[in-house]
Formats: C-alpha cells, sequence, structure tokens
C-alpha cells in the first residue's frame, strides 16, 4: 500500500550509536511502498564523541591564553617605567622572532632583542646569567641598583613559569622549610578512607615521620628508598604497597593495581602527563582523593631533589648549584669518551649539519648522543643513558671508578640532568613568589613604583581562576539550543557587568557565592529513574542509609547451609542501630556473632555486595558524629550535614567551602569543627534522587509510604508482614505502583518542550535520538498522520577495538580459582590439561569443563575431556531452562553428561536428588568463584516464585535502554494518540535463530532496516496475543507457568531436552486458529503465513540507505610545526604574514567542509575547493566568509571571482558521476556509495562458514560472483578500478576462508567503509579500488555529468542539483 493513502500504519525502529533502521508496515505487517519502493531503509552516521579529547585541547588553549595574559599585564605595569629607560625594549622583544626585513618600520635597527648598548651587550648578559635563574639569584642578593631590564626578565620568568597550586592551603610555604610531611600526611589520611571503600583489610598506623626520612635521605638511591620504606608502610597485600610507593617515586606504577581495576591497563609514571590525563576518567570517585595524594607526594619528592642543593636558601641558588653540577658531569663524561671511545667522540658529541645555506646547525633527524639529548626536543633521559651505556659496553671504562659513579647517578636520575624539565612543574607557585618578593625588597627603595604595584605583581603569581567560578567572560562563548552559554556560568556583582576584570580585583567583580550555586546546579547529574531531578552524593547520610538498607534487605542467613531467609523487620532495625550505627565497616562474621549473642547456635550469613562483608556503611554518619559529640541530630542538624556533604563533594578548593561553611554556620560550628570538616574529603555521587526515595509517596496499607519507609518496614502485602524489599522489588511491585508514578513524572518532564541537546547522557545518545525523532517525523509527513504504533529495539553497537577481546586472562583467572580448592575437592590432572590450552582455544565448551573441575554438574562424574565436542556423550545444559528466560551466559550454563540433561520435574528445575547430591561440589566452586551467585542460586533453586516469574518476564519485554526511554518520552509528548512501545532486541534475535534468519553485520548496511521490520512483527503479534504485555508484563505470569508445565510434560513424553524454547518464542510460533478447520482458538495468527513473509520480505533487493554528511571539526591544522630546514614541501603560516620559508610552519590544514565557485581566467570555469576549519568556526557569516575566501584564492590564481554555485559539500556528500553514485570524502578522494544485495540463501551459507562449517569451494565462488555481477552493475568504475576480471582466474585456487576474507573486504569497499583494498591474495595491487579524481578538471569536462545529491534523514527524498557550466 503507497504510504501516502494509507489510512493506518505501523513503525518499527532499530536504534543504534550509529545507525537507525526503519520500517513502515499496515496493519496486516506488510511494508508500505513509496515511490515504488518499500518503505524501510537504514540511517547510517558517526557515533558522536564524548567531550574529552575536546576538553583537553580547550584546557590548554585557555592555559596558553591566560599566561600570555599573565604576560601582558606584567608588561603594562612595567610599560611607564620602561619606557624612561629603554623605549624600544618591549618592542623588540615583541619583534624578538622576526628577522630584519620582517620587522616593524622605523623599529629594525638593532641586532639583539635584549641589550644592545656598547656598555652591556647581548654576550655580556648570557655570559653573566647563564640561566635565568642566575639572574635571579642576582637580584636577590643586590644591594645595588639593578637594570630595570634585568628584573622585568627575571619577572616575565617568574610569572610565565609560576609553579603549581597543590599547597594553595599554605600561602606561607618556603623553600627553607619544604618537606614533604603535609604530603605523606594527606597520602596517608588518603589511603585509610580508600582501604576502607575499597580493601578487605585495614591499614595499621604507619609513622609517617619515618616515610619522609627515607624519601628525603639524600645519601639512599632511588631503589634503596623503596626498598626502605616498603618496610615502614606494610600492608596486608605487599604489592598494593609498592606500587604506591613506586608511584611516589617516579617509577612506573600499576594503577589498576592500587584502585582495583580490572579494565584496560594502567601502568605509568606520574611525568607522563598524556597517561595521566587519560587515566583520571578511570579513577573511582572513593579513590579520587588517594590519587591526588599521590601526585602531590610525587610533586613533594621531586621538589626536595629540585631544592636540596638551595643550602636553605630559595629555588634559584639550587638551581644555579645543579648547573655546575651539570658542567662537571659533562666534563666527566667528556673524559671517559675521549679516554675510552675516542673514535666515536665526534659522532657523540657533534653530528652532521643541515645543507647550507644552515650550516652551523646540527641536522637534527640525524642526531645521535649527547648531540641527540641536547638539542633534539622530547629526547628522552633513559634512552640517553641506554646509549651511554652502550657506548662504553665492553671497553675499560666499567672498571673506572668514575664511569661506576656517573652510572650510579643516572640510576637516580642525577647525572646531567637538565635544568628545564617536567620535574619543574612540582615547583609550588610559593616558591617562585618568594623569589619575586625578595627582588621587590632588595630593589624597591631603587624603584618605588615596585613597592606601590607588589601586590598586583604578586597576584600574578598567586590567581588562578577557582574552576567553581569557570570563565570571567562569557563574550565569544558557545552557545547551546537554548541560546545560554555551554562553558560559562559565572555571575558578577551588581552594578560591575561592565567593569573589566584583573587579578587583583576579580573578588570585587565576581558574585563567587552566586557563581558557586551556578556551578552545583551544573554539576549535579539526574536521577536514573527520575528526569531532571538532580541525585543526591554518594556520602549523603540519606544515600548511604539507602545503600545498607538495600543491601541488608538482600541479605540471607541460615542456620544449616540450607534454607536461607532474610531477615525479618525487627531484626534489620536492631542490626542497622547495634551494627552499622556503632561500627565502620560490618562484615558477616560481625553479624554472625550478633546472631549468636540472639541465641541462634550456628548462624551464616551472605548476600552482601562484598567478600565477607558489607559494601556499604554510614562513613558520613560516623565522621558527623565523632565531629559533633553525638548522633542524636534534629531534623536541621540533619538538613545542615546534608548541605555540608554537597557543598564538600562539589568544591576541592577548602578555601570556598571553608567561606561558605563559615558564612552559613559560623554560628553552630566551632573554628576546629570547621577545619576538621574543611580537611575531610567527601567524595562521587549517587545514581538516584532524594524525590525518588522520599518524595514519591503511594497508597500502601492505606497510607501513603515512600521506597525509604517500604525500605526500612518492609512489604505489608509479604507472606509475613514487614518482609525485606529491596529497591528494584519496590519498584516493579505492582501493589506499590511507583512505575506509574515514575511514568507520569517523566510525561510531564518530556512533554515541557524538552530539547534533545538536553537530554541526560553521552552525545552518543542524543544524536541516535535525534536521528530516530527526525525519521518518524518525515514519514508521519508522508503518510499526513502519525502512526497507530511505534514499535522500538535498540541495539548497542559494538566497539570495533574491543570487539572479540576480553578484560582478563580467563585461563589464569581459572588456574588461579582451581588451585584455591580444599583438597578433597581437587582433580590431579586439571592443570595439566589446563595449560595445554591457550585463551584463544578455550570454547564454551571447554571453559565449562575446567570451571566444574573435569566433571559434569548434575552428578559429579569424570567428563572425558577428549569427547567434549560429542553431543551424544555430554551436552551444554540451561540451568534455568529458557523457557523461563533465554539466558545463554556462563553464569546460566553449565556442562553434563546427555544421559543426565532430563532430569527435571514439572517446574523444569533440578530434581531434590541431584542438588543434596551435589550440594557440597557446587557450594565449594561457588566459595571460590568458579561459579557466581546467579549460577549457584539457579542450581540450588527448588521453586520459582511469583516474584522471581515477574522479574523473569520484565526482563524478556522491558526495555531498559535509556535511548528507547528518551525516543519513548519524547515521541509520546509528540503523537499523543500513538501506541508506542519498546521491544527488546533479544526477542528479535530468538526469532532469527528459531527460523533460520540470518544476519552478517559485515556486507551491508540492509541488517538495520531487517531488525527494525522484525520490531514490528513482534510488536504486530504482542498486541494481537497479549496486548497487556506492554501495559502488564507480569500479568502474563500464571502463562508461562502453564506452558513450562507443558513443556515438561511433553518433554518426558518425546524424551527430548526440556524448555529449550523461550516462551514468547514458542507463543509466536503457534497459531491462533485451526489450520484445517479455520476455527478461532485464541486470535488470529498465523505464524507460517508470517515466517514466510518475513523471509519473503528479507529477500527484498532495494532498502533506502542514506548517510549522514559530516562536518569536519577539532584541530585547524597538524599541530607539529615543521623547521623550514626540513623535508616537508608544503607547509602553513604560523601566524599571518610569517614567511614558511624563514620561520616553518604546520604540515596540514584541516578543512571543515568543502565548496564550487566560479572564477574566469582565460576562460570561465569551476573550482572545487576545502574551506579551512579555522575559517568555519569564526563568529562572521558563514557564508560572506566562503565569498570572501574564493575571491582570496582567485586573487592568488591571478583570476577574476564570478559567484559561488554551492556554498558547503559536507564529508560523506552523496554524488553522482556519469550515473555512478558516490561518497566525497577528500579533497580528491570519493568512496563507492552502494550497498550490495545479498539473499538470504547466500547468508545463510556465509552464515555457515562463520560457524566453520566447510563449504565447499564452488559455493564460495558462486557467491563472489554472484555478489561481482550486482556490484559492477551498480558501481561500474569502481569495479574496473580493482581490476577483478584480470585476476578472476585466481579465485578458485583460495580456500574457502581466503574467498570469504575476500567477499568481506570487497562489501566494505562498495559501500564506502574503507577506500582501498589488498587484493595481493588474486595478484591484484595492495592497493586496489582507490579512487582519486581531480574534481576540479572532472566537473569542468562538458561529457560528464556531475550531480550533488541532498538526502532526507530517511532517503526517501532527494534534491539533485547539477554541476557544470
Amino acid at each position: 500500500m503507497n504510504l501516502r493513502n494509507i489510512p493506518s500504519y505501523n513503525v518499527g525502529l532499530d536504534i543504534g550509536t550509529g545507525s537507525v533502521g526503519w520500517a513502515v508496515t499496515d496493519e496486516n505487517g506488510n511494508l508500505c511502498h513509496f515511490k515504488n519502493r518499500p518503505t524501510w531503509g537504514s540511517r547510517i552516521f558517526p557515533s558522536a564523541n564524548t567531550a574529552a579529547e575536546t576538553r583537553l585541547k580547550r584546557g590548554q588553549r585557555r592555559r596558553y591564553d591566560r599566561r600570555r595574559q599573565r604576560l601582558d599585564l606584567l608588561q603594562s605595569l612595567f610599560d611607564e617605567e620602561m619606557i624612561k629607560v629603554d623605549p624600544e625594549f618591549f618592542i623588540r622583544l615583541r619583534q624578538s622572532k622576526l628577522r630584519v626585513e620582517d620587522r616593524e618600520e622605523g623599529h629594525r635597527e638593532y641586532r639583539y632583542p635584549f641589550f644592545n648598548s656598547s656598555d652591556f651587550t647581548e654576550r655580556m648578559y648570557y655570559k653573566a646569567y647563564p640561566t635565568i635563574y642566575h639572574l635571579r639569584k642576582h637580584l636577590i642578593e643586590s644591594n645595588q641598583q639593578e637594570d630595570l631590564r634585568l628584573i622585568y626578565l627575571a619577572f616575565h620568568n617568574i610569572v610565565k613559569t609560576r609553579g603549581n597550586f597543590l599547597y594553595q592551603d599554605t600561602p606561607s610555604l618556603s623553600a627553607k622549610d619544604a618537606s614533604m610531611s603535609e604530603a605523606i600526611e594527606e597520602l596517608l589520611n588518603a589511603l585509610v578512607l580508600w582501604a576502607d571503600a575499597a580493601y578487605d583489610f585495614e591499614i595499621d598506623e604507619v609513622d609517617s615521620e619515618k616515610l619522609r626520612k627515607v624519601f628525603e635521605d639524600t645519601s639512599l638511591t632511588r631503589a634503596e628508598k623503596k626498598d626502605e620504606a616498603l618496610k615502614i608502610l606494610t600492608l596486608e597485600e605487599k604489592k598494593i604497597a609498592e606500587e604506591l610507593i613506586k608511584a611516589v617515586l617516579g617509577y612506573e606504577a600499576n594503577f589498576n593495581i592500587i584502585f582495583k581495576i580490572e579494565a584496560e591497563k594502567f601502568k605509568f609514571s606520574f611525568d607522563n602527563d598524556e597517561k595521566k590525563e587519560a587515566f583520571i576518567s578511570s579513577v573511582p570517585d572513593e579513590g579520587m582523593a588517594l590519587y591526588e595524594a599521590l601526585q602531590k607526594a610525587y610533586s613533594a619528592y621531586i621538589l626536595m631533589d629540585i631544592i636540596e642543593d638551595a643550602n636553605g636558601k630559595s629555588v634559584s641558588y639550587s638551581m644555579v648549584a645543579k648547573y655546575n653540577k651539570y658542567g662537571e658531569d659533562l666534563k666527566t663524561l667528556k673524559d671517559l669518551v675521549k679516554e675510552y671511545c675516542s673514535t666515536k667522540y665526534s659522532e657523540f658529541f657533534r653530528g652532521e649539519h643541515y645543507d647550507a645555506p644552515y650550516q652551523k646547525d646540527y641536522d637534527k633527524s640525524k642526531a645521535k648522543g649527547y648531540t641527540k639529548y641536547n638539542e633534539v626536543r622530547g629526547a628522552k633521559y633513559d634512552d640517553f643513558k641506554k646509549e651511554v651505556e652502550n657506548l662504553f659496553k665492553d671497553t675499560a671504562a666499567i672498571s673506572d671508578s668514575r664511569y661506576r659513579e656517573m652510572m650510579t647517578k643516572f640510576a637516580n636520575g642525577k647525572f646531567l640532568r637538565r635544568l628545564k624539565t617536567s620535574d619543574n612543574g612540582s615547583i609550588p607557585f610559593q616558591l617562585h613568589l618568594e623569589e619575586m618578593n625578595a627582588i621587590i625588597d632588595a630593589q624597591e627603595k631603587f624603584y618605588p613604583f615596585l613597592s606601590e604595584i607588589r601586590h598586583k605583581l604578586n597576584s600574578l603569581v598567586t590567581f588562578r581562576i577557582p574552576y567553581y567560578v569557570g570563565p570571567l567572560t562569557q563574550k565569544g562563548a558557545a552557545l547551546d539550543a537554548s541560546g545560554k552559554p555551554r562553558f560559562a556560568w559565572s555571575k558578577r556583582q551588581e552594578g560591575k557587568e561592565g567593569d573589566k576584570i584583573y587579578p587583583w580585583n576579580w573578588e570585587e567583580i565576581i558574585d563567587k557565592g552566586a557563581s558557586a550555586r551556578e556551578f552545583i546546579q551544573r554539576m549535579t547529574g539526574t536521577c536514573t529513574y527520575l528526569y531532571g531531578e538532580p541525585v543526591l552524593p554518594k556520602c549523603s547520610l540519606l544515600y548511604e542509609k539507602f545503600c545498607v538498607l538495600n543491601e541488608l534487605n538482600g541479605a540471607r542467613w541460615s542456620q544449616d547451609n540450607d534454607k536461607w531467609y532474610r531477615f525479618d523487620a525487627e531484626d534489620r532495625l536492631s542490626i542497622y542501630e547495634e551494627l552499622f550505627e556503632r561500627y565502620k565497616s560490618v562484615s558477616f562474621k560481625k553479624l554472625e556473632d550478633w546472631l549468636k549473642q540472639r541465641g541462634e547456635a550456628f548462624p551464616h550469613v551472605k548476600g552482601g555486595q562484598g567478600e565477607g562483608k558489607f559494601e556499604s556503611k554510614l562513613s558520613s554518619h560516623h565522621f558527623f558524629k565523632e565531629l559533633l559529640g553525638t548522633d542524636e541530630w534534629s531534623d536541621q542538624t540533619k538538613q545542615m550535614i546534608e548541605e555540608l556533604i554537597l557543598w564538600n563533594t562539589l568544591f576541592e578548593d577548602k578555601k570556598i567551602l571553608k567561606e561558605e561553611t563559615t558564612k552559613k554556620y559560623g554560628d553552630v560550628l566551632t573554628a576546629e569543627q570547621i577545619k576538621k570538616f574543611c580537611g575531610h574529603r567527601f567524595t562521587g555521587w549517587g545514581r538516584l534522587s532524594k524525590k525518588l526515595l522520599t518524595g514519591i509517596k503511594t497508597e500502601v496499607d492505606f497510607r501513603k509510604m515512600s521506597v525509604m519507609d517500604l525500605l526500612v518496614e518492609g512489604d505489608p502485602y509479604g507472606e509475613h508482614v514487614g518482609s525485606s524489599l529491596i529497591l528494584m522489588e519496590i519498584l516493579h511491585n505492582k501493589n506499590f505502583e511507583f512505575n506509574k508514578e515514575i511514568e507520569a513524572h517523566n510525561e510531564k518532564y518530556f512533554s515541557k518542550d524538552q530539547l534533545v541537546e538536553d537530554l541526560p547522557g553521552s552525545p552518543a545518545v542524543r544524536r541516535s535520538v535525534n536521528q530516530a525523532l527526525r525519521i518518524v517525523e518525515e514519514i508521519a509527513k508522508i503518510a499526513g498522520k502519525p502512526a497507530a504504533h511505534i514499535y522500538i529495539e535498540s541495539t548497542r553497537d559494538e566497539d570495533e577495538k574491543k570487539r572479540g577481546k576480553r578484560t582478563t586472562k580467563r585461563n589464569e583467572n581459572i588456574r588461579k580459582m582451581l588451585s584455591e580448592l580444599k583438597e578433597e575437592y581437587k582433580n590431579a590432572d586439571i592443570f595439566t590439561q589446563l595449560a595445554k590450552h591457550s585463551d584463544e582455544q578455550l570454547s564454551k565448551r571447554l571453559s565449562l569443563y575446567f570451571m566444574q573441575n573435569g566433571k559434569s554438574m548434575y552428578s559429579g562424574k569424570a567428563i572425558d575431556i577428549n569427547r567434549i565436542a560429542d553431543n551424544t556423550y555430554c551436552q551444554i545444559d540451561h540451568v534455568l531452562p529458557q523457557s523461563y528466560i533465554k539466558d545463554d551466559s556462563f553464569e546460566n550454563t553449565v556442562l553434563v553428561l546427555s544421559e543426565e540433561n532430563q532430569r527435571k520435574g514439572d517446574s523444569l528445575l533440578l530434581d531434590a536428588d541431584i542438588r543434596r547430591k551435589m550440594a557440597g561440589i557446587w557450594h565449594e566452586l561457588h566459595r571460590v568463584k568458579l561459579i557466581g551467585d546467579k549460577k549457584y542460586k539457579n542450581l540450588t533453586r527448588s521453586v520459582v516464585t511469583d516474584r522471581q516469574m515477574e522479574g523473569f518476564i520484565n526482563r524478556q519485554l522491558v526495555e531498559t535502554n535509556q535511548i528507547v526511554k528518551f525516543v519513548r518520552m519524547l515521541l509520546k509528548s509528540q503523537y499523543s494518540d500513538t501506541e508506542i512501545c519498546s521491544i527488546k532486541a533479544s526477542l528479535s534475535h530468538e526469532i532469527r535463530e528459531k527460523y533460520n534468519l540470518p544476519k552478517i553485520r559485515e556486507v551491508n548496511d540492509y541488517h538495520h532496516a531487517h531488525d527494525a521490520f522484525l520490531a514490528c512483527e513482534m510488536g504486530r503479534f504482542l498486541s494481537i496475543r497479549y496486548e497487556e504485555a506492554f501495559t502488564n508484563p507480569v500479568g502474563l505470569t500464571k502463562l508461562v507457568r502453564k506452558f513450562v508445565k507443558k513443556e515438561s510434560e511433553e518433554a518426558q513424553k518425546q524424551h527430548r531436552i526440556p524448555g529449550t524454547t523461550p516462551f514468547l518464542v514458542a507463543s509466536f510460533s503457534k497459531p491462533g486458529f485451526d489450520l484445517e478447520t479455520g476455527e478461532v482458538t485464541r486470535d488470529e495468527w498465523n505464524p507460517i503465513e508470517e515466517v514466510e513473509k518475513i523471509k519473503k520480505t528479507f529477500d527484498f533487493k532495494d532498502c533506502f540507505i542514506s548517510r549522514m554528511p559530516e562536518m569536519t571539526s577539532g584541530t585547524f591544522w597538524d599541530e607539529t610545526v615543521y623547521s623550514p630546514k626540513g623535508k616537508v614541501k608544503t607547509l602553513i603560516e604560523t601566524k599571518k604574514n610569517l614567511s614558511v620559508e624563514k620561520y616553518g610552519g604546520y604540515s596540514g590544514e584541516n578543512s571543515a567542509f568543502f565548496f564550487i565557485y566560479k572564477s574566469k581566467g582565460e576562460s570561465e570555469h569551476l573550482n572545487f575547493a576545502p574551506f579551512p576549519l579555522s575559517l568555519a568556526t569564526r563568529e562572521d557569516d558563514v557564508h560572506q566568509l566562503i565569498e570572501s575566501y574564493a575571491v582570496e584564492l582567485c586573487r592568488e590564481a591571478k583570476e577574476i571571482f564570478t559567484g559561488i554555485v554551492i556554498p558547503q559539500i559536507y564529508k560523506y556528500q552523496k554524488i553522482e558521476w556519469n550515473g555512478q553514485q558516490f561518497y566525497l570524502t577528500g579533497k580528491k578522494e570519493i568512496r563507492s556509495a552502494v550497498s550490495v544485495f545479498f539473499s538470504q540463501d547466500e547468508m545463510s551459507k556465509l552464515i555457515s562458514h562463520q560457524n566453520d562449517i566447510s563449504l565447499e569451494n564452488g559455493e564460495m565462488v558462486e557467491i563472489l560472483d554472484n555478489f561481482l555481477l550486482r556490484a559492477q552493475k551498480r558501481s561500474e568504475k569502481l569495479y574496473k578500478q580493482l581490476k577483478i576480471d584480470e585476476n578472476k582466474g585466481k579465485v578458485v585456487e583460495l580456500s574457502s576462508s581466503q574467498i570469504y576474507e575476500l567477499l568481506c573486504g570487497l562489501t566494505s569497499i562498495f559501500n564506502g567503509k574503507i577506500n582501498m583494498l589488498n587484493l595481493s591474495s588474486i595478484g591484484g595491487s595492495k592497493y586496489a579500488g582507490c579512487i582519486q579524481p581531480a574534481i576540479n578538471k572532472e566537473i569542468n569536462k562538458k561529457e560528464n555529468t556531475f550531480y550533488v545529491i541532498d538526502q532526507s534523514v530517511t532517503g526517501m527524498f532527494e534534491r539533485r542539483r547539477r554541476i557544470g557550466l
């Protein structure tokens, strides 16, 4: 039926993070048609990246910009006085990089930028002051009037490299009294807090003073310090202590061990800024204080090394001493080389020069040894050390005492250590400020203005914008969809809106309190369930109480390890008050002892989130109990505590925290209490809001109750009044109706003209939501009405980088757990067998075999590993049958002997005999974690309760994916009469498996449309047969029980494995009427016709494929500045009018998009050109910018500009060239834009190959031939470019695997995923298929037809623009 005339229709959506599949069907489930094509398709778009990389670059740009501003302010403060001394001094500095001919007119005639007078030249300056630290030292010591220019240069260096702010709470810090004491105290305190949260042991008191002395002992090598420190920091897990100490001492440390992170490997030293920045996002909230304390301790350790030669004076004294040592070290090295390796002296200390005209400069690309270390930026100290070792290898030098002393210094990083290294970042700003003030003290009697501007000069060193204030100006700030600044939120004092801000007056202009409150609103995340509601801090009293109750309510206790019970309401209240409120941590043993005191003989406890203890605790309760001296708090006090925790979580800056606390609660708390509170760190955010826990109340047992009320009091309708509930049980219990309240809140939230840009979640989520909404909107416009039903399915696209990778080594883990089994359970041969299999060889059957200690899970009989693949001998069984829920994970599968795989009762659960016999083995496997909690519960399960059954049904029908939730809510707000339903992707997957409907993502993009069509079919089936499934899925409980019983009975009659088909799939397969008589028994559903229709539809050759064109963003050009002496031919100016031949430049400019314009030279012609990203980001009118840029290009080409033809052509814009379609991907690159169809039969054969079912070569060749015939028709130009016909004869010589690999490569290049293909396997080029036309020439050829094609979001509409004269 035509979509335009349709009376009613359904829409199916398959939403991923990089695609949206869509399908439009009529009431009978048939695809509609539009423009004689079936109405289904795939929208492809790049998955939006997170802002992490952009944020880092933006932060770096801001730091450079603020540094430049500080130096400009410094210059302005000296300007008036400097004119009296040297009027052109600042002009010369500004022009210091320029050659004579490029300087300003009238300011060219000088030789040096600093000093040019006859009595004091630049040469004399550098001889007197080899480093800036020599100058600073001289100015501190001088009691004579010094040249003002020297004072400025010293201050310029201090302001430019002003140091870190790790000790900003210690403003009086001086080089004289600097030590590691404070840093070590903070480290140990943070370690105690982190151990409390993450480790299974407590930290014994550590002697911080002893630890400080070890770290500061200059007589010890770094390795010796590590060994000595390990004797003091004695932790139960020595490996953690070792990694902590390595981090402080600057070694590479394994942060996975410290922070209990099992995913990506994080091993680095703190001098690696790139890895350090990358790791921050992986640090757990509770561990951030420890991570920052580690950085501070490392910085303090490096600082001690920097100032060790200061002899109680300031930092410049130490630097000068190090400079002198460097000279002595260099002499020692040269002497050793002359004596033992004289033939290599020139190569090691000199090297090759650049070719003329720059003979005097070394060619850095060829530099070696000391020349490389000294000349090449980024040359590593450790690499230089290795070069020195290799230089003296096998020489007599190794027995020379000078050599041994040199290598000892190398080992400690103290031989030939440069003065200018990243280590200098460890110098706190106070040490630079100390020298600035010392210079002012010495020179103010000669220059009184220094005294007058001292506070301003100091502010250039001490001022930094507090993070909670953000950018001080909102001028030019990026705006969001509602017109508000995206990254700026500072508030000004009333009447100061137009005042200029300086470091010395910012507090008078900026309203810190208002800015801080704005920051709180911006930084607080939103509730997992209630959209728009702010989450609670993780350390909030309310949230910690929720966590404790939720974990305690899920815990169980037993007298005999057989029957397990949850705690009743009275016990839970007593446990909470007597254990959790009394102790900082509650272990299972502590609770078992408590039960013994209550009269239970041999109690056992399990079910907490931690190993042997409860993970949750009332840390904040205990802290404030100690702080306030009581825990009997009024509501007003509790409110104060909650606000204090919120501030502490948000404000890392103790200064603002102290100010806010003192301002509001200074009359309630003492100064000592405020100090202690500010010294404590609360970190992290919860997932839930206060409104969810206490604000929403529903009618329960004739009164209003909240989630927290039910967590405390229990279930009033349960088998036992007050029986415990956890959060998920409360939310999904139909008696409480919390889900209805949550749904109502969210519908109201989304009905307020909600912008997609303002949705919570990642950019990838927002982009997917936006594309899905636009597709539905376009379909509704064509149909002239909204859909009757919209069925939404979401798939999580696989990360290509992580596909197929495991986060940990399975083989290693299994070996470790098997070794922990008790002696009576150990299998002597298992380790030998395991050693023969690598991780890659561990199939599911083999993995289960080893995880079960080589024995059947139902009998304990040994399984013969040599017969493990024989299905008649052993089988994989689902512990909880698929009749309940489809779960193929390791946690629901076991390996058993085939004859044991039918021993299940009416409920399809394991017989009581099996449970009793195997209980001991299962318990032991569970103890060592070879089986998890979920599998253990399923194995020992004796009954499926109604509540558990409801959970199984919910998991099959209720979609929790964030994208689906957003799309459903937004669509509901726009199309109120449309029924919006979510379909679990697993249902479509099960239908595919049941009816052999193959899916291969790699061959084309049709599968997105196929999945959308399947979502329509599943939705239509559920609407026909189980209408209540979308509104009340738990209403299916009785039907599932009946189905399970029937399955069991039929399995026993037919002697087959029971419970292999999920309930909904089985129901999908059963007709609702008698196929012979036509008598309706349930409904009109006919699975035979429906499946036939699906297969027929999947063989449709036509499908709308549209791709979102991309405007490039990011860096303007490649970041490296190349020398004009180098080999890079095409360079871009670093600044306007700086010739690249003289000053070098960037190697490549990035473009935002392309455009086409007309110009006239000898004749009028078209020009295709990239538009620079650096221009596209300006705030000016982009069309005006494009025209101005085109005029400039014409001027350079000595042509006349005559007009813009197409102003913006984005990357992946669809074009048509002589009847064939391509994507434009570069200035000289296009890619094929065709998706080639595969039949279901062909796909089935390819799936068989993927599943290691061997295919004849002839079958694979036939599939390849059919593909090539279709591909040649769709894109003949690419086909010819690949030169397939020339090498086709060699295909038959390939194996079926090689042909499959070739086919996958061909599909990728024809649908534009890659731009070239290696065809060397059939004698072709390694770079086959790369189409690089000269687009400028092609669009001007009269014989060519060239179109730019703009597609709508569905691809059902196209605008074709002919390009040509």
